[in-house]
């Protein structure tokens, strides 16, 4: 359960004015702390670029909350009213037909409540005026066009809102085109909303998609090749049912939430469509298509004003589907308030009749009041926990959007430690001076934004199979034991991002070990394919070295490794894991035969070929250095073939465990 801020206590009465009184006292009490009311589109100038107050939650040119026209799935607060004003404008030439001039203007009132946590209902009415020199009469006005709708959504997980929304639409008939009864309509959608900040914070962009069917009426209302394509503009008249897609992104910044978004709709049924002039024009070339651009801006709490314009898309004009026009010009008004919410501070006064008492007055309390920042000092934090070190109470969390808190009773005097943590910061302690009686205000800052975990997939695998295995992975504050299940998901766990050295036992394998670097806010999937333990064991673990019971083959005279030598430096690896090795020096030497100086640059090459065999198979690099010596540090006699090959060896000296 979310922590709570305590309640108010009541002021204790007034004392008698007289011990001897017998007459019943009239007090007043006064409630001196009121729920803070949540601000639903506050004013965001001065806000930080991050800042979450930044999001803008308002009505859409559709009443419901969104964009321009894309619908939203995130409904925000619950019981909120949401009341607006939406208009459009466009005049353009050659529109929709060659030598028209159109002129359009469209109002809109709407209406939207979210009753509940998931549930949202609207209503809109719409009018509009149009002129074009090529309907008759010229000017053609609609009114009382309506729609009912709700929508239904919640959040899946973290950031991504999903759910659907069904509109009823009823269009009127209009006296001066002859249309005597009214049109009805439906739209079903499925919308979605995901905000990229839940993967970065610094990723300020919002998505949103929409996808439904219009099933559309307007077409029964005239026969057709009734109205030109002008007046079928001006009217809204649809002939076809049509699948609908909307894509927006949203971009919440401090001055303004710019937005882009694209709208179509796809007749359906039809194969080809005929244009104003008689040509047969295929669906793709006719169907409406936009643009829009656009912004939101909040300058004064919970009044959000927005402006854009749609770009037109389709290059054609064809009966019954609307015509879509060069530009036209969105603007809109939205104001949302809480009807039932208690205004934000104030009084309530209570009348009391209380008989006199001997007691004493209560001391008034000592509590610590303030403010929680981010690490810049002047951002407030809301939803952060502070808590009284060492004290058996509960944390309080600081309101939305000041970032203010009130703590429980204190006792009087002294010194308490409070600590403020938040998610996605550094948590921070601070000392605060208590005076009795009075409540100490403060401003406690958090640390620095903490970088998001990487998370670790391990999985282990023998000829395809999914095995068991231990692991320790060393690098952090301490080493991380864990068991790989033998499962084909593997193991998978968050750790802070840095580098790591991965370390891998399994019964009866050769053990291995891998340098890692976790990345933030990334997964790293680390595979391991197992090799069983050989029979004859060619490797001895002593004090101060690791021995080989076989020689390191390497191609006669250079310095690269034979592969019948590859399974013995896997078993040395699984020596330095096992013994838990720390730093090894490994040493090249050779025969007499030939110069000194040339035995002595093949030893120290081949002594490094070496230590990049184990580097390459895992072992950190730093654990690991090479030295040739020539034939200066013989075993043998090189008198002898015998001799001159123990000679040319590869040796493993322990410098550290």
């Amino acid at each position: 359960m979310a922590p709570q801020q305590p309640a108010s206590a009541e002021p204790a009465a007034k004392p008698a004015g007289s011990l001897a009184a017998d007459q019943a006292q009239r007090v007043v009490s006064v409630t001196d702390q009121v729920e803070p009311v949540v601000l639903h589109t506050p004013g965001t100038l001065g806000n930080g670029l991050l800042a979450p107050e930044n999001l803008r939650l308002t009505s859409s040119n559709a009443a419901t909350v969104g964009l321009g026209q894309v619908s939203g799935a995130q409904l925000g607060t619950r019981g909120v009213l949401r009341l607006s004003l939406a208009g459009n404008y466009l005049q353009s030439s050659n529109f929709p037909t060659l030598t028209a001039r159109e002129t359009r203007t469209g109002i809109g009132l709407g209406l939207a409540w979210t009753p509940l946590d998931f549930l949202e209902a609207f209503l809109t009415y719409s009018a509009s005026a149009n002129t074009n020199t090529r309907s008759s009469p010229s000017l053609i006005q609609t009114l009382g066009d309506f729609s009912l709708g709700v929508k239904a959504s919640k959040e899946w997980r973290k950031g991504l809102w999903a759910g659907g929304d069904l509109r009823f639409l009823s269009f009127p008939g209009v006296g001066s085109q002859a249309l005597g009864r009214f049109a009805f309509g439906i739209v079903p959608r499925a919308v979605a909303t995901y905000d990229f900040r839940v993967l970065n914070p610094k990723a300020i962009v919002r998505g949103h998609a929409n996808v439904g069917f219009a099933f559309d009426g307007t077409g029964g209302l005239v026969r057709p090749g009734a109205l030109n394509a002008a007046e079928e503009f001006a009217l809204g008249i649809n002939r076809y049912h049509r699948l609908l897609v909307g894509l927006g992104a949203e971009v919440p910044l401090p001055i303004a939430t710019a937005y882009l978004e694209y709208n179509l709709g796809v007749p359906l049924g039809a194969a080809t469509l005929t244009s104003p002039d008689g040509r047969r024009v295929g669906v793709a070339a006719a169907m409406p298509q936009t643009l829009g651009l656009g912004a939101k801006v909040t300058v004064i709490r919970d009044l959000t004003a927005n402006l854009g314009v749609d770009l037109g898309l389709t290059p054609t004009v064809a009966f019954g589907v609307p015509a879509t026009p060069p530009w036209a010009l969105q603007f809109g008004l939205a104001y949302h308030f809480d009807p039932l919410a208690q205004p934000k501070g104030g009084m309530r006064v209570v009348e009391i009749i209380r008989e006199p008492v001997l007691t004493p007055p209560a001391p008034p309390p000592t509590r610590v009041a303030g403010r929680v920042l981010a690490p810049d000092g002047k951002t407030p934090v809301p939803g952060a926990l502070v808590t009284v070190v060492g004290a058996e109470q509960p944390p309080v969390a600081t309101d939305d959007p000041a970032g203010r808190f009130l703590s429980y009773d204190q006792p009087a005097g002294g010194k308490i430690t409070l600590a403020v943590s938040r998610d996605g910061y550094q948590p921070t302690t601070a000392e605060v001076e208590l005076a009795a009686g009075v409540t100490t205000e403060v401003d406690l800052k958090l640390g620095e934004r903490a970088a998001p975990p990487g998370t670790l997939e391990v999985l282990v695998r023998f000829e395809k199979a999914p095995m068991a295995a231990n692991a320790v992975l060393k690098g952090g504050p301490a080493p991380v034991e864990f068991t790989v299940p033998a499962e084909a998901a593997g193991h998978r766990a968050t750790h802070p991002a840095g580098k790591y050295t991965l370390e891998l036992t399994a019964p009866g394998f050769l053990s291995q070990t891998r340098e890692l670097e976790l990345k933030e806010g990334a997964t790293l999937s680390a595979s391991f394919e197992l090799t069983p333990e050989p029979k004859d064991k060619l490797v001895v673990v002593k004090d101060d070295r690791i021995d080989v019971l076989q020689q390191v083959h390497f191609v006669t005279g250079q310095a690269v490794i034979l592969k019948d030598s590859h399974a013995l430096l896997n078993q040395v690896v699984d020596a330095i894991v096992k013994s838990n090795i720390k730093k090894i020096r490994v040493e090249g030497h050779t025969d007499n035969v030939g110069f000194k100086p040339a035995n002595l640059k093949l030893s120290r090459a081949r002594a490094k070929a070496v230590a990049d065999f184990l580097v390459a198979a895992g072992v950190d690099a730093s654990r690991i250095t090479s030295e040739g010596y020539g034939d200066s540090k013989p075993i043998a006699p090189n008198l002898t073939p015998k001799g001159r090959e123990l000679n040319r060896r590869v040796e493993f000296v322990i410098v550290e465990r």
